[in-house]
């Protein structure tokens, strides 16, 4: 884990810009009733890639999703099921995605939460830049 990041324990938000993203199927399976917000957010500075999942990385321009705040009574499970679900290990810090904390937009506002990179090669298929960020639109117009 790099030094500047916060420990994996540290209960931050979440940005979700794919399955997770409200109404999405990995929301209804993970995240519904278990959250106490989600509200429209952006993370600058990222760049989306695709194929019948998305992944981000640093790089110029934004992706659109969700930042969710979820219950500290069950931070711990969600956070392990997103975890498992992303492929990633807290305990080495690696995995298929990462988990990283990045400043989202909210309402204008920056707010640090967790957000997973991936990597567009690692894709099941090729992966297509998505140069609105917004895989719920893109998907939905393929």
């Amino acid at each position: 884990m790099n030094n500047d990041q916060p420990s994996y324990a540290t209960q931050l938000p979440v940005f979700v810009y794919g399955t997770l993203r409200t109404g999405e199927y990995n929301w209804e399976r993970l995240l519904k009733g278990r959250t106490l917000s989600e509200r429209p957010a952006v993370a600058p500075n990222h760049q989306m890639f695709a194929s019948d999942v998305p992944c981000i990385v640093e790089g110029a321009g934004s992706v659109v999703g969700n930042l969710v705040e979820i219950d500290p009574a069950i931070y711990a499970e969600v956070m392990g099921d997103l975890d498992a679900l992303e492929e990633f290990d807290p305990v080495s810090g690696t995995g298929w995605y990462l988990r990283v904390a990045r400043p989202v937009l909210v309402d204008g506002q920056a707010v640090l939460a967790w957000l997973y990179h991936g990597d567009p090669l690692k894709l099941d298929q090729p992966a297509h830049p998505v140069p609105d960020g917004d895989w719920v639109a893109w998907i939905g117009g393929r």
